[in-house]
């Protein structure tokens, strides 16, 4: 009997020993210092992560971690209280909350009424490592803020769950640097109260989810992303900018200065009202992603005509990277007038981030800015889009909302007229443009091809190497250089140019003989097809002999320049430049014109009418 106690004593002592200690939770007490100093933390008798599954509270103070904790820590809360509290994360740092799997993981800020949260990542590692729902919760309460910001060359932040910016209350996450790779689905506010905003002006992010995507007023409240200088995002899935109901703005590029890039398989608004505005910034297009949505297959469309998109005066770029895209959506030019500038007369005190520039009401919509501080005073605000149809006898209002501070004043809302730029096409691959486009600048295809179902307003300017062909209307002029291809149609069809055509390159016209239909270019100015070639091709499935007597394939307002050259022409046909007047036509010779051309050696000759 004595032996069998000391047995299960010593079992009791082997299974004690092999129990992970019990979770501490761990406030803050600063009000600042290091992670590592006890002395910082109730209890002081160590610090989060120096035993498994602590929890760390930074609710007032500075908090700066430049050390590796020991263990993961099971969540972090950076203002769970009313009041603000800041962690800066900083060279050396290697923080991980969490493990992979089921065990809860949380980065909560701006988790109560009045609280305001800032995480400063400067440098470092930090690995949110539990995957699905709970990673980083940002301004958790409707009457909370939260901020995260990132910075530096090599700094890193992992995700793995899914990550809500502004998940009830206002919340801003600010990229300036470093990289963050996130795995689960991307939430831009989850609530009608919500108003949240990213802004990646530098460094790279990443939003894998394999079927949710990057979404934004995904349960109401109004979520803003700006994408400018050096910035790039990628998403693997859709960026959906309206996901079920509120107001979701996307900026790709900054106002004056463009730049930013994003990638993404479809730009959708599921619910009718997402804004993209273009300012000079790269849209470039994902691969075709077979995986489906909620049960249903992606909308094929890279930008939805669900999406509400206006070209401003920096532009738009759009790189089909190897790969098809399609966008119905109208590329409109930016009506009215928008807001230039926004002064701030006071800047009051005591802002831990930049606050949430909140812009309500006026007679237009679509104003987005952001906010500057320094010692915790706001030092200005810049506009990361003017909107539309703002007048200077109604114009919005304008307020600054959390992180801590107060006693702001603003001073004069400047108004500047909107302008238009053009579109360039850029990468191999297809762009088909469907929509009425009605922005103002040139449309440049640079390389690939660009397929015109739409129409547009102003020039195409068609370069080296590169493709123009559709159905559609260009309202105004194509040049096309050499070594370039204009095709009308996409298989037969008609390509209609309202100005002139100057075309150096090849003149692509298909015909088929087993309907015989033809191709028809159409310009209502001068046609210039000096240096250029017009080259035939059969697309019948089973090709036969062409039976009709004439085939217009083009018309025109006027003839310059000299004659093209012409090549593969069908058996027995030739090109009649002047047939029934403005028309270009293969027609079946004459019986005295063919005599004529083989006296001639069947030699075109220089040509030129007006």
């Amino acid at each position: 009997m004595k032996q069998l106690c000391l047995l299960f004593l010593a079992l009791l002592v082997v299974a004690a020993l092999a129990t992970p200690s019990h979770a501490v939770s761990y406030t803050w007490v600063g009000p600042t210092g290091s992670w590592s100093n006890a002395a910082n933390w109730s209890p002081n008798t160590g610090t989060p992560g120096g035993g498994a599954g602590d929890y760390a509270y930074v609710n007032t103070g500075t908090c700066t971690l430049d050390s590796v904790p020991a263990n993961p820590i099971e969540r972090l809360f950076v203002s769970s209280a009313a009041g603000t509290g800041v962690l800066s994360i900083v060279d050396g740092a290697n923080l991980q909350v969490g493990v992979t799997g089921a065990n809860s993981a949380y980065v909560y800020s701006g988790s109560a009424a009045g609280a305001s949260g800032a995480i400063y990542q400067s440098g470092g590692t930090v690995t949110l490592a539990k995957t699905g729902t709970g990673s980083m919760r940002m301004a958790y309460n409707a009457a909370g803020y939260g901020y995260y910001g990132l910075s530096g060359s090599g700094t890193t932040l992992s995700i793995a769950g899914a990550p809500m910016i502004a998940a009830a209350g206002a919340g801003l996450f600010e990229q300036t640097g470093g990289a963050v790779t996130m795995a689960g689905s991307v939430y831009i506010t989850n609530g009608a109260a919500a108003w949240g905003v990213y802004d990646l002006s530098a460094g790279s992010a990443s939003a894998n989810s394999a079927n949710g995507g990057f979404l934004m007023a995904r349960a109401g409240g109004n979520a803003t992303v700006n994408v400018r200088g050096t910035g790039s995002l990628s998403v693997k899935h859709s960026m959906q900018i309206v996901q079920s109901g509120g107001t979701g703005i996307v900026n790709l590029g900054a106002v004056g200065t463009g730049g930013g890039t994003i990638t993404a398989y479809t730009i959708q608004s599921p619910i009718a009202g997402g804004v993209f505005n273009f300012h000079g910034g790269t849209l470039k297009a994902g691969p075709t992603f077979a995986e489906i949505i909620a049960g249903t297959t992606p909308d094929s469309d890279f930008i939805t005509s669900d999406v509400t998109a206006y070209v401003y005066g920096e532009g738009a770029v759009i790189d089909t990277d190897g790969n098809n895209a399609v966008v119905n959506a109208a590329l409109i030019a930016p009506n009215g007038s928008g807001l230039s500038s926004i002064a701030v007369t006071n800047g009051g005190s005591g802002y831990i981030a930049p606050p949430i520039v909140k812009i309500t009401g006026g007679s237009g919509t679509g104003a987005t800015a952001v906010a500057q501080i320094s010692g915790g005073v706001v030092t200005g605000i810049t506009i990361t889009n003017p909107g539309v149809d703002y007048t200077a006898d109604n114009l919005p209002t304008i307020t600054l909302e959390g992180a801590g501070g107060s006693g702001y004043t603003l001073g004069t809302i400047e108004l500047a007229a909107n302008s238009s730029g053009g579109l360039r096409k850029l990468g191999a691959g297809e762009l088909t443009l469907g929509g009425v486009n009605t922005y103002t600048g040139d449309t440049d295809v640079e390389a690939g091809l660009l397929s015109l179902t739409g129409s547009l307003a102003s020039d195409v300017n068609v370069l080296t190497g590169a493709a123009l062909e559709g159905t559609g209307a260009v309202g105004g002029s194509v040049v096309a250089a050499a070594d370039s291809s204009v095709g009308p149609g996409t298989s037969i069809g008609t390509l209609t140019v309202a100005g002139n055509a100057t075309l150096a390159g090849v003149l692509d016209v298909e015909y088929d003989s087993g309907t015989d239909a033809i191709d028809v270019l159409t310009v209502s100015g001068a046609l210039d097809m000096t240096g250029g070639t017009i080259d035939f091709s059969d697309i019948a499935e089973t090709p036969v002999a062409l039976t009709q007597d004439a085939y217009v394939f083009a018309t025109y307002g006027s003839l310059a320049g000299s004659m093209p050259t012409v090549t593969n022409a069908p058996g027995g046909y030739h090109v009649d430049f002047a047939y029934e007047g403005n028309q270009i036509a293969l027609v079946v010779p004459e019986p005295s014109t063919m005599l004529l051309l083989v006296l001639a050696g069947l030699t075109l000759t220089f040509w030129k009418r007006r």
